[in-house]
């Protein structure tokens, strides 16, 4: 149920950010999806942000942020997919803590 769970909100904050911020056109954003700036506004890594202003939530939310419906769909195929099958194997716990431990450890 957590691969499910984390795709369903991965596709409402994409929704939500292309509602919020407009769909950027194809020659800036070939993903089909929200202006490039609206992913650091809604919590992308930052290198600059984390370190200097103490952000350290953004080592955690770019899991949650697609650059458009192609790269959305991708990636949700694939936790669909594979996510749903390493949760039946391990259990949910299990999953959760690799896919948390996974998602620091790319941001870091």
């Amino acid at each position: 149920y957590c691969s499910i769970f984390f795709s369903a909100v991965q596709t409402i904050v994409l929704i939500l950010m292309m509602w919020q911020c407009g769909m950027a056109p194809l020659q800036i954003n070939p993903m089909v999806g929200p202006y490039p700036d609206a992913l650091n506004y809604w919590g992308a890594k930052n290198a600059v942000l984390i370190i200097e202003d103490g952000e350290r939530w953004r080592l955690i939310t770019p899991i949650f942020l697609h650059a458009g419906i192609i790269h959305l769909l991708c990636n949700v195929s694939v936790q669909l997919e594979t996510g749903a099958f390493f949760e039946r194997e391990w259990g949910s716990g299990i999953w959760l803590a690799v896919y948390i431990i996974s998602a620091l450890g790319s941001s870091i």
